[in-house]
């Protein structure tokens, strides 16, 4: 085991034992150490082998073996030519990733039953097996992830002035935690039972449908000015559709008292995400039935899986016509276009994840957006 001389926030040269610092989440702004005198080492005048440690102390734990992580990944394809210059492919691809980076807390609090939530939340630090430190954030590497999909497309090589390329993906990914930036960044939601973290990843979509092509737009045959002004146009295009991001819904008030990670309770039968077919006002006000939802009882993680409910869905279409136009006197090379660029053509709004804050105001609305609103673009272009 070791131990690591970091901070959550700082850098190394200014915690112990090289300086003394705290940290606080809560308490009085005017009087900071109300009720935690101890931790108040202040003017500190020199430092050394003896510098202070506040106590109970917070640091982070490494296993003393480190394995290193690994995938392995995994196909079988499967491809036909349809039509000349056109090819079906499809695909199942999968991917496993093992010995993957976690952090729990090894000195999360033992709950005790003979008390009540409020009585527990006061005494998170008395309840940890070993005494004289808070947190102790253990970093290992028991983790594993996987992926797979179904994989399918159409494509129709660039013939007769038109290409096109067409893929749908069906796919599934789940993890323990995804994400894992820096120490307490993302810890397993129970350090009692890493199982009852999996789910699905936050950034899985398992439905996705991308086409996008290339037209060059056939031009008069007769006549200097038609051929000039009808001539050399390109049409071209991405259309994306998919399905939403799954998210969960956070328990609040400390249900766990000084174990974090504990998320609702779902009550009664059936997916709580209310059909799709009601008209935008409907969706925006409440895309959830807020009724199945309750804040779970002292000292229990809820049962509400982790990201087992999905998020509006996406839709975009991209746009473009572009006109190219020689340009001799920039030598061989030269060539000069006019764009005119659509983005989410039709304009739609495609929203964001519910609000879900139990204790929010807005909890069940959509109150944000993912991409952005129609925007139309005129360029002159020069290549030379």
């Amino acid at each position: 085991m070791a131990i690591a001389l970091f901070p959550l926030r700082n850098n190394a040269n200014n915690v112990s034992p090289f300086s003394y610092s705290v940290l606080f989440f809560d308490g009085q702004l005017e009087n900071p150490y109300l009720g935690r005198e101890k931790s108040n080492r202040f003017p500190l005048t020199s430092f050394g082998p003896d510098s202070p440690f506040d106590s109970p102390l917070e640091t982070i734990v490494v296993d003393g073996k480190w394995v290193t992580s690994y995938t392995h990944q995994w196909n079988f394809t499967v491809e036909r030519e349809l039509l000349k210059d056109t090819r079906l492919r499809m695909a199942y691809v999968g991917t496993q990733s093992t010995h993957l980076k976690g952090e729990y807390d090894q000195n999360a609090p033992i709950y005790n039953p003979n008390r009540t939530l409020a009585q527990n939340r006061a005494t998170i630090d008395d309840r940890r097996p070993i005494q004289g430190f808070s947190r102790i954030d253990r970093f290992f590497n028991g983790l594993n992830a996987s992926y797979n999909a179904l994989q399918v497309s159409l494509d129709k090589r660039y013939s007769h002035g038109f290409t096109v390329l067409t893929s749908y993906t069906w796919s599934k990914a789940l993890d323990y935690q995804s994400r894992n930036q820096a120490a307490q960044d993302a810890p397993l939601s129970n350090p009692f039972n890493f199982f009852l973290g999996h789910g699905s990843t936050t950034g899985d979509r398992r439905h996705r449908f991308v086409s996008s092509y290339v037209w060059d737009l056939p031009g008069a045959n007769r006549g200097v000015l038609a051929k000039a002004i009808t001539r050399d146009w390109k049409f071209s295009g991405i259309l994306t559709l998919q399905s939403g991001r799954f998210f969960t819904i956070a328990a609040t008030g400390d249900p766990l008292a000084g174990i974090s990670g504990a998320r609702v309770d779902l009550i009664g039968t059936g997916n709580p995400v209310l059909p799709t077919d009601r008209s935008k006002g409907q969706k925006v006000d409440q895309y959830f039935d807020k009724t199945r939802f309750r804040n779970p009882a002292p000292n229990t993680l809820g049962t509400l899986g982790r990201n087992i409910l999905e998020g509006p869905g996406f839709a975009n279409l991209d746009a473009s016509m572009v006109k190219g136009v020689r340009l001799p006197m920039l030598g061989e090379s030269g060539l000069g276009q006019f764009r005119f660029e659509a983005f989410n053509v039709f304009n739609r709004t495609d929203f964001g994840q519910p609000n879900t804050g139990i204790t929010n105001s807005n909890f069940g609305r959509l109150t944000g957006t993912d991409g952005n609103p129609r925007i139309l673009q005129l360029a002159i272009k020069i290549v030379f």
